[in-house]
């Protein structure tokens, strides 16, 4: 089909033959014999380059001069790189590249490898309620935590008592997807730790991994720490990073009902992000392996996290792998650790030691005379201080051993100014039982003396 507006064709530009050529088109005279000789091809070189060098001189300057005139000009014959100066441009392939390789060696490869091993647990409570109208009714309340397997064979997981001691229905829901009923015998509580271990059968073990289980003996201050969790039982396997903040911490925790609870010794203070959700999750170095269990955090601050330490956790594995539960030793008190500055304050005979509060009645120590009011500096050879306490010498032990335990008996606990004797007496430890999530109870309780001598620290 013919074009309907065809493109007009151009006529061709004729130059009459009679027209003369301009004088600077003008043709050469012949060359004479003279003529021929010429100048020599040095010169001819010389003056050339010359001439460029002036030409060239004069064509900068003219553009300069237009480029000023005209400053968008300038932008199309601008390097790209340097027009996006001041725009976030992505490094070269190359850089990511070597930025990648850096990072998996810290926390992106911790993440990736232990992410799979890294376990939600969900609890389901049933509550009955009662209308305006005094009707009763039932609701499901949920309640969530982290874990981490250990043993995928075994099914073998570790996670806080706390997530797991409620009178509730549980589920175990890994990376993948997979969702395991938890039954209530699988469920192995440590009596002293804030730890439990749940065994479960994983539909396909090969959808899962399983954690190295590190040394926390070696820990420092400002060592790289990351944190995995279930955090705020919503964002599961959420990824924080911190550091070691601080060792051998002891801290009062309290219970669900915003009671007194139980005082959590040697623990391992970070500021990687633990948000409600995270307990039960681990702790890990930057080679993977886990140094601690996340476990509390200090409501009236930021960036202050606790973990047990894998070292104390290891304890009550060997435990549960040799009796098929936790069995741990006790000596039947409930103290205070005395500090240097506690000391010197309520004028006390010792710095160092476990100012005995209160004793449970038919207990190790009962049998064996400690009363409140007593303060333990010995176990056997192991002096008690504030970063080797009462607690943790007794771990060291096993049920039905008898120890050596020194103490400063005063003569009248009421006193100001009481007097203190020295002694020692010989105590077979005992099985303890699982603690409660509440403040114990105990049939002995002494008002400790001075009457405000630790009021605010008392179990």
């Amino acid at each position: 089909m013919d074009n309907p507006n065809p493109i007009p064709s151009v006529p061709p530009v004729t130059v009459p033959v009679s027209s003369p050529l301009p004088p600077l088109f003008a043709p050469a005279p012949p060359l004479t014999a003279k003529s021929r000789r010429g100048p020599s091809l040095f010169v001819v070189a010389l003056l050339s380059i010359v001439v460029g060098g002036v030409a060239g001189v004069l064509a900068s300057g003219a553009l300069l001069f237009y480029a000023m005139q005209n400053p968008n000009v300038i932008k199309k014959f601008q390097p790209i790189s340097d027009l996006l100066q001041t725009v976030n441009i992505a490094p070269s392939s190359k850089s990511v590249s070597q930025v990648t390789l850096q990072e998996e060696s810290d926390v992106t490869k911790v993440a990736k490898d232990a992410n799979p091993a890294v376990v939600s647990i969900v609890g389901t409570i049933q509550s009955t309620t009662q209308s305006f109208f005094f009707n009763q009714g039932s609701s499901a309340g949920q309640e969530s935590g982290t874990g981490f397997i250990i043993d995928k064979a075994k099914g073998l997981i570790l996670t806080n008592r706390h997530v797991v001691q409620d009178t509730a229905s549980y589920q175990v829901i890994t990376s993948s997807g997979d969702t395991i009923a938890l039954d209530a015998k699988n469920i192995f509580i440590d009596p002293v730790n804030d730890l439990a271990i749940v065994k479960v059968t994983f539909p396909d073990p090969s959808k899962v991994s399983q954690l190295t289980l590190g040394d926390s003996v070696g820990l420092v201050p400002g060592q790289k720490v990351i944190a995995i969790g279930n955090a705020l039982g919503q964002f599961s396997n959420t990824v924080t990073t911190g550091v070691v903040s601080a060792l051998g911490r002891e801290v009062d925790v309290s219970s669900t009902l915003g009671q007194t609870g139980e005082s959590l010794v040697n623990m391992v203070q970070t500021d990687a992000a633990i948000n409600p959700g995270n307990s039960g999750g681990p702790l890990l170095n930057v080679l993977g392996q886990v140094i601690g269990i996340n476990t509390a955090i200090a409501g009236s601050a930021q960036n202050i996290g606790f973990a047990i330490p894998i070292d104390d956790v290891k304890v009550a594995l060997e435990s549960y792998l040799l009796n098929g539960t936790i069995i741990r030793p006790y000596l039947g008190v409930q103290y205070v650790t005395i500090t240097k500055d506690l000391a010197s304050v309520n004028k006390l005979p010792v710095t160092n030691g476990a100012y005995v509060s209160s004793v449970v009645s038919g207990g190790p120590a009962d049998k064996a005379g400690i009363k409140a009011s007593d303060i333990v500096t010995k176990i056997n050879d192991n002096t008690l201080d504030e970063t080797n306490n009462l607690i943790a010498i007794i771990q060291k032990f096993q049920v039905d051993d008898v120890v050596s335990v020194t103490y400063q008996h005063p003569d009248d606990p009421n006193s100001k100014t009481p007097i203190y004797t020295s002694k020692t007496v010989n105590v077979t430890l005992q099985k303890r039982q699982v603690a409660s999530t509440t403040t114990p109870t105990v049939t002995q309780k002494q008002q400790l003396s001075p009457q405000d001598l630790f009021n605010s620290l008392l179990p």
